[in-house]
């Protein structure tokens, strides 16, 4: 009895020894046949992203000057159009006084010269010319006077002709003011005060937009997440408010005065890696789930697929963006979210589980019943998820087929259950 036990005991360990030690210390592998169905394939594309807002905007003064007026803190709530703040604006309401002031006089001129000379103008301009011509008729005969005087000195007759010719000089033009006068404003006269109306038009546009940088608005309705100077602090002059949305991706810094966001609106902005990008379109639904919320889930589209690469460690991905329908209050900018994108949908098709596939010379197989042997049979196939793949050509529905199963150490095959070997993790208490 002790020789027939202690044969049963090595016959038993010879077999445990088979079944389980010519397997990977990881996995043990057994076969089974499955019947080739029809089904629906749903595959899906499971990335990581994080939650931000629809619209966001950085908000900086575009002059500069100091604060005197700040009227909202972080976490309010504002409206398009809001006053969120000032800056002084003396000087700059002063420029706009000046401005207006050289319009007005700009405009003025353009009317008398397109007006012409008035009879009173000429009349005045007459009386000129005549004073102009007395004077000229005085000092040439204090000359002749001179030159006819024998005691004269040569430096009394040269300022004498000094006179003279200075008085011609202003006769002259004093005829030539009184005929421009008569004749009237030439077309060139006139173009050149056109223009510079035009410039101190300009001038006075340019100083009343200016004055309106002067007070800060709001471009969205949203929620204040930032207000980094106070009452009082020295603003520079800085870019133009940049706005976010579901093409861009603005970041704040900590030079942005304001930045607003519409926290009723958000998405998920999510990273995708190259090999899986093609697979991805715009209008996709998208399952959504957050490391916050475990036990919601949510809808979503994917709404923009960035076509500019990302690279780093030589990882190349491309950024996409999916909506968040109807999104739940408790929701934050910057939580964690887990996208699940639909990619497409195969209803009553073919269908074989993924471990039926194998590749051979990179033909797609999968071993097929034939009177009772596994033959390999090349198969064409279409849209896979997590467990089954699409058949194209190759099968048949019902058509039996191979499949190999895996089992984690510990497990029982089904091979083990019909022997009644017990796992070996049990026979050496693991």
């Amino acid at each position: 009895m002790v020789i027939l036990s202690v044969i049963a005991f090595f016959s038993f360990a010879f077999v445990a020894y088979n079944i389980w030690f010519k397997k990977t210390d990881a996995q043990r592998g057994e076969t089974q046949t499955v019947k080739v169905v029809r089904g629906d394939i749903t595959p899906t594309l499971a990335v990581t992203g994080i939650v931000e807002s629809q619209n966001k905007v950085t908000l900086n003064f575009e002059v500069s000057g100091k604060l005197t007026e700040v009227k909202v803190k972080v976490g309010d709530k504002v409206k398009v159009g809001q006053v969120l703040a000032r800056i002084d604006d003396k000087n700059l309401k002063r420029q706009v006084a000046i401005a207006r002031a050289n319009l007005y006089s700009a405009n003025a001129k353009l009317s008398q010269l397109k007006a012409g000379t008035s009879s009173e103008d000429i009349k005045v301009q007459e009386v000129s010319v005549n004073n102009a011509l007395k004077e000229l008729n005085k000092a040439k005969s204090d000359l002749d006077k001179l030159q006819h005087n024998s005691s004269a000195t040569k430096e009394e007759i040269r300022a004498a002709q000094d006179k003279v010719d200075y008085a011609q000089g202003q006769y002259d033009l004093a005829v030539a003011q009184l005929e421009a006068k008569k004749a009237g404003s030439s077309s060139y006269d006139i173009d050149i005060q056109e223009a510079l109306v035009i410039q101190a038009k300009e001038n006075y546009e340019e100083a009343l937009d200016n004055l309106a940088k002067a007070t800060l608005v709001s471009p969205i309705a949203g929620t204040v997440l930032a207000v980094n100077a106070s009452v009082g602090e020295q603003v520079s002059a800085g870019s133009q408010a940049s706005v976010s949305s579901a093409a861009t991706s603005a970041s704040s810094s900590s030079n942005d005065f304001i930045v607003i966001a519409d926290l009723e609106n958000l998405q998920v902005k999510a990273s995708v890696d190259q090999v899986d990008i093609p697979k991805v379109a715009k209008g996709q639904s998208v399952s959504i789930s957050l490391d916050a919320l475990p036990d919601k889930e949510f809808k979503g589209k994917v709404i923009f697929v960035d076509p500019n690469p990302l690279s780093s460690q030589d990882v190349i991905t491309y950024n996409i963006i999916v909506s968040i329908e109807k999104p739940d209050p408790k929701i934050q900018l910057g939580m964690t979210a887990n996208l699940k994108i639909d990619l497409g949908r195969r209803e009553n098709v073919l269908v074989v589980p993924n471990l039926a596939l194998r590749s051979v010379e990179g033909q797609k197989v999968v071993s097929k019943l034939i009177d009772g042997t596994p033959t390999d049979i090349p198969v064409e196939v279409g849209l896979s998820d997590d467990d089954n793949t699409e058949i194209t050509s190759g099968l048949l529905e019902g058509d039996e087929i191979v499949i190999s199963l895996f089992l984690s150490t510990g497990q029982q095959s089904s091979i083990e259950k019909r022997m009644g070997v017990p796992g070996m993790g049990l026979m050496f208490g693991r």
